[in-house]
């Protein structure tokens, strides 16, 4: 009778799971068909790259306050009501781009980014959440491979697509693009069909409560923040590194298809150079074993160094091919940088730590994202987009100097010390480590 229960409950496991990689799927391929156009189109509305920069900047923002509030109210409901709700809010954010678009105003611009910013955390943190309950540590490697897989695939197809749509259809608007992008985006609801019987009604009473809780009891990010002060260098160092890697990833989400607009590449040309450039993060899931295998810090080093070279080669080249072929090793830079980043950080945070790591981690995310954005909008309005390539580059100098010299300075520890690290690093893999890596990598290069 007990292994009958247990066949059943794997079952429906089993069923959580592949329903989660499927309304993935489609929603990274439908991300995918727009997700080339981002800055392209909001620098059409606005004309100026700083602004360009601010939108994305303003998004994360709100992204990055609603962790707090939502990780409190994703309590009271359901989690795939909670993915429900997320996917509504996505399509009026398509909406208020297509409004943007044919009046070129920025006020529907600010609007669909302000919603767009929560919605991405709330989608976000309610696959996590699903993971969570969902996945054991015996079929963690397996269903999270199979899940980073098919994102990036779906998601490379969909920009593919979008690409070979592009060049038949030359006349159509950015702005309509968004328009049909949003009349595809109803297709996920018919995958809620069986799910909405299990809805609950929200309680405003209770999100207003988590509310104040927030903001009088957690005081929103301060306490969290607090507790570096007692981290060691090596895991304040992998925290904050996490804002580098997202600062970079600007450059091909935001600059790098701005900087082929101004070459006069045309709009289908913009997206295959996006789907080559990006594709390159597929390999994330792959390198996440070889971070299990060899010393983090080595291999942060080695990711920033080689990171150097296409970024100040994207300084002075003017040619697609070339600017594909850097930007793509950029991409797997990143591949390789972040699961070492965050592998680190999950070996050297303790046990009781490990909620307020992550929060800290997704809080330099959305400052990279901040940082990047305004940044490097900033550069690429005053000096020219190829200048801040340069001033990345200066930065990822400036971390790959302290990532040399804590990896000297671990060496340097006592040899207890660094029985206890490397003893840590040749730990096993917990199933929490897995689906907060999955979490970051498989959702991180998106510009929604």
């Amino acid at each position: 009778m007990n292994n009958l229960k247990d066949f059943e409950n794997n079952n429906q496991h089993k069923k959580i799971i592949n329903w989660v990689i499927l309304a993935t799927s489609i929603e990274v391929f439908i991300w995918g068909l727009v997700d080339p156009l981002y800055s392209v189109f909001i620098n059409s509305v606005v004309d100026d790259y700083l602004f360009v920069g601010l939108i994305f900047a303003f998004k994360s923002a709100i992204g990055l306050l609603s962790i707090f509030f939502l990780n409190r109210i994703l309590n009271h409901i359901p989690l795939i009501q909670a993915l429900f709700i997320s996917y509504i809010m996505v399509f009026f954010v398509f909406i208020g781009f297509f409004i943007a678009g044919i009046t070129h105003s920025a006020i529907p611009l600010l609007i669909a980014s302000l919603i767009n910013g929560i919605a991405f955390i709330l989608r976000k943190n309610t696959k996590q959440n699903i993971l969570m309950n969902e996945i054991t540590k015996e079929n963690a490697g397996a269903i999270l491979g199979k899940n980073v897989a098919a994102s990036y695939s779906f998601w490379a197809a969909g920009m593919i697509t979008g690409g070979f749509i592009l060049f038949l259809v030359e006349k159509i608007s950015l702005a309509h693009v968004y328009l049909v992008t949003a009349g595809l985006w109803l297709s996920l609801y018919f995958l809620f069909t069986e799910k909405i019987k299990n809805f609950k009604k929200i309680n405003l009473k209770n999100i207003w409560k988590d509310t104040k809780d927030v903001v009088i009891k957690d005081k929103i990010f301060v306490s969290t923040f607090k507790k570096m002060k007692t981290y060691s260098s090596e895991l304040n160092y992998s925290i904050i590194l996490v804002m580098f890697m997202e600062m970079t990833s600007r450059i091909s989400l935001l600059f790098v298809p701005l900087l082929a607009q101004d070459l006069g590449l045309p709009l289908f040309q913009i997206f295959l150079l996006s789907a080559f450039m990006l594709l390159p993060m597929v390999f994330t899931y792959i390198f996440s074993h070889l971070a299990d295998k060899y010393n983090k810090l080595t291999l942060i080093v080695y990711g920033i160094a080689l990171s150097l070279l296409p970024l100040i080669f994207l300084t002075t080249t003017n040619q697609p091919i070339e600017i594909a072929i850097a930007s793509s090793i950029i991409s797997l830079c990143l591949a390789l940088l972040q699961p070492s980043v965050l592998g680190l950080a999950g070996n050297l945070a303790q046990e009781n730590e490990k909620h307020s790591v992550v929060q800290l981690e997704l809080f330099f995310q959305a400052l990279g994202a901040i940082i990047g954005s305004v940044g490097l909008g900033t550069i690429a309005e005053f000096y020219g987009i190829q200048t801040a390539f340069l001033f990345v580059a200066i930065i990822a100098t400036i971390f790959l100097c302290i990532a040399i010299y804590l990896h000297f300075h671990i060496e340097g520890k006592s040899d207890h010390e660094i029985l206890s690290i490397r003893k840590k690093q040749n730990a096993p893999k917990s199933t929490f480590r897995k689906i907060i890596e999955h979490i970051h990598f498989d959702a991180n290069r998106h510009t929604q």
